[in-house]
């Protein structure tokens, strides 16, 4: 699963020349990718919200543009307060799971525009 999560958070184009390896697989980032991007992190584990943000911070996304939740509800709630480049979401919380959050979203979005 880091391996699926990193690869959709690398940019694999070769414009900054740093370079690491997670297991068989070389990821190479740009220096601004995520620098000021506002991310919305939901998971109901504290370990894995903390992990998430140190693996954010490695891309250069600093942790006070990080937001973070506990359920899908709250989560929810959050994003409609606030405009996020990126939403990490656990599919299974108390309260509302990933997926109907996901939902609920989604249709907010709809009839939000």
């Amino acid at each position: 699963m880091i391996d699926a999560a990193l690869t959709q958070l690398f940019l694999v184009d070769g414009s900054f020349e740093e370079t690491f390896a997670s297991q068989d697989t070389v990821y190479t980032r740009t220096e601004t990718s995520w620098n000021d991007s506002k991310i919305l992190i939901v998971d109901d584990v504290d370990a894995n919200l903390k992990v998430v943000v140190g693996m954010l911070s490695i891309i250069g996304c600093s942790p006070s543009n990080c937001d973070s939740a506990i359920n899908g509800r709250d989560a929810v709630e959050l994003f409609k307060k606030c405009k996020y480049d990126l939403v990490l979401m656990d599919c299974h919380m108390p309260i509302m799971d990933g997926y109907q959050a996901t939902e609920t979203i989604r249709e907010w979005e709809t009839v939000s525009k």
